[in-house]
Parts: structure tokens; sequence; C-alpha cells
């Protein structure tokens, strides 16, 4: 289908796409993971080699024996893919779980889980690989204050850490079971946020900053200044910053309600993009093609 795209020559000699592959943790890479490892490494495509950890159950309940394990594991499918095409585009991921201890079940989003993410940066800065962590994915079934914790503790350390390569960006819920349109939208603006945050502090205005304080004084205020108008302070379009008399006048709406009115109207805009009516057609041909060969299970 990439060929179809991009081109025989060009897929050929360019990653045009990527997918993941999860090991059996612990220490267990299964026929069919390595099988398609195989294919995406022969065809010149990344992958993001990601052991399925969970640490109390899939890897030792300990944040070091977790990436221990998981770095093995990546390793060692990372190595047999430049064995297969020396060169071939790898990633080093780690979803980077725990497993409640009162219940069993997996959980997204723990102080554990954030050392995970940034021991793991660490290694794969070690051995100079791409390294892919996931952002905003939360255990909670619906988005609220649980979900944001949870996904606080992804996106801080993947985005602190300098991961490569980030995924799972917005609205996962239920361990990644399920999207919420709502916790979608809130989750976009901290991406927006924390980029912001990254740039770090600007100096660029400093000397309209001086200027501005001389001509307010002491006991004025800068709402009015320029330099407020145009200044580059980050604002969160759906967060409540008014009183609490108008957010009781406009419904008294949670942070997921502001979230879903806000994706129907992103939906009510959307077109979809043009595409290429002979490649369409083939693409079609080629699944419908593949769909006949490929045997039933």
């Amino acid at each position: 289908m990439l060929k179809l795209v991009f081109g025989d020559d060009f897929a050929a000699n360019n990653t045009v796409t990527t997918s993941l592959i999860n090991a059996n943790s612990p220490l267990v890479w299964d026929e069919t993971m390595l099988d398609s490892l195989k294919v995406y490494a022969l065809n010149n495509q990344a992958v993001m080699c990601s052991p399925f950890s969970m640490a109390a159950a899939s890897t030792p309940a300990s944040n070091v024996g977790t990436v221990g394990v998981v770095l093995a594991e990546a390793l060692m499918a990372m190595a047999l893919t430049q064995i297969i095409r020396p060169g071939a585009p790898m990633l080093f991921g780690v979803p980077a779980m725990t497993v409640a201890l009162n219940s069993g079940a997996p959980v997204h989003g723990s102080p554990d889980s954030a050392m995970v993410q940034f021991l793991s940066n660490a290694m794969a800065r070690h051995y100079r690989l791409p390294h892919r962590a996931i952002l905003n994915v939360a255990t909670s079934k619906s988005g609220d204050m649980q979900a944001a914790y949870d996904s606080m503790w992804g996106l801080f350390p993947s985005m602190l850490s300098g991961a490569d390569w980030l995924t799972m960006g917005g609205g996962m819920l239920e361990g990644a079971l399920t999207v919420g349109y709502g916790k979608t939208m809130i989750d976009f603006e901290q991406l927006d946020a924390f980029y912001h945050f990254l740039q770090g502090p600007d100096f660029h205005d400093i000397e309209e900053v001086f200027e501005a304080t001389r001509r307010v004084g002491p006991g004025g205020h800068f709402l009015g200044e320029t330099h407020t108008l145009n200044s580059n302070l980050f604002i969160f379009g759906s967060q409540h910053n008014n009183s609490y008399e108008q957010w009781d006048i406009e419904g008294r709406l949670d942070s997921e309600s502001v979230g879903v009115l806000k994706a129907k109207k992103w939906l009510q805009k959307y077109e979809a993009p043009p595409i290429d009516a002979a490649l369409d057609e083939a693409l079609l041909e080629f699944i419908a093609r593949r769909s006949r060969e490929i045997p039933e299970k």
C-alpha cells in the first residue's frame, strides 16, 4: 500500500510509516510479532520495539528492575532488525505501566511509571536510540480529576525527559481501551501549554518590559499596556477562569463537558482531505484482493 501511495523507489528508500510491536514480557518475543518486525525492517520502515511492561506483573515490582527487563527485550528486537537490514530505523519504546497490587489491574499514571520513562530515556541516550514515550493515557473511565492526574504522570516525564517520539497524546481513557472526545480537546490544550513551557524564558522583549514598567510606575497596573496586549502569555481556551456567577449562568459545565462541546464544533467543520481518484481506486482494489487472499482463521 505504501508503494502505491509513494511509489516503489521512494517507499523502499525512505521511512514513510511506523508500527508498534510488543514483547510478551518477561523476555518473550512471539512468532507473530517477530514476523511483523522482519517485514518492516526488510522494507526500511520504522518500528517502535515496545515491551509490554507492567511492573509487578510482567516485569519486577521495581522501576529500575522494569527498565532492566524491557531494555533487554527491546535491544534484542532491534539487534535482529540490523541483521535483516543494517540501518533499518527502530525506536525504543516503553509504555511504563504498573499494576495495582490491590486488584491486579494495569495502571497508567503513577510516580513509578514516570520514573520508568526518565530511566528509559537515559538508556536510550546511552545507546543512541530514539525514545518513544506515551503521554496522556488515563486509567480513569471518564475525563475527571483522576484522568487529569493520570495523564499528568505520563505527560510530564515524557516531555521533560526529552523523548523523541510522543504517542497517545489525547483522549486515552480506561488504559487506552477507549477514547473520550472531551478529554481529547483538553489534552490537546495541555500539549500546547507544555510546548509553550518548554520554550523557556523569553528575553526578546526585555526592553519593552522595562519601558512598560517605567510607564506604569509604583501602584499602577499593566492591563492596558500595549506590551500586555501583544504578549504571548498562554491562555487555556477551555479553562474556567471567569467568576463563579458567570460559570453558574453558563450551565456549570465541567472540563469534560467543555471539551465535548469543542469537539462537536471541530467535527462540524471537518472536511475530508482530497485524494486522487486513481490512487483511491488502486488502494480499494488492493484491500479487496488481500481480503480475498488472506484466509479466515
